[in-house]
């Protein structure tokens, strides 16, 4: 298998970035997200993981060469 290093590598390191500035934000209630900076910076977080999580998923699939997936959910399904 052959990966693209240097994207796979950043995906990874972006997704364990973001997931300590969502532990940073600290959102433990529902209440939380009632502030309107919380939310948004939440939501963009969580945006920047799935895209993360997609790019990660392609790389896997070019590696093992499982041809073009059609959806995004064709990604995880590989």
């Amino acid at each position: 298998m052959k990966f693209d290093k240097p994207k796979l590598g950043k995906a990874i390191a972006d997704v364990e970035k973001y997931y300590r500035d969502l532990i940073e934000i600290s959102i433990t209630k529902e209440e939380d997200l009632e502030d309107k900076t919380k939310f948004y910076a939440v939501s963009m977080l969580i945006f920047s993981l799935g895209n993360d999580a997609i790019e990660i998923g392609n790389q896997i699939v070019a590696a093992k060469n499982i041809g073009v997936p059609g959806t995004y959910e064709d990604i995880f399904k590989c």
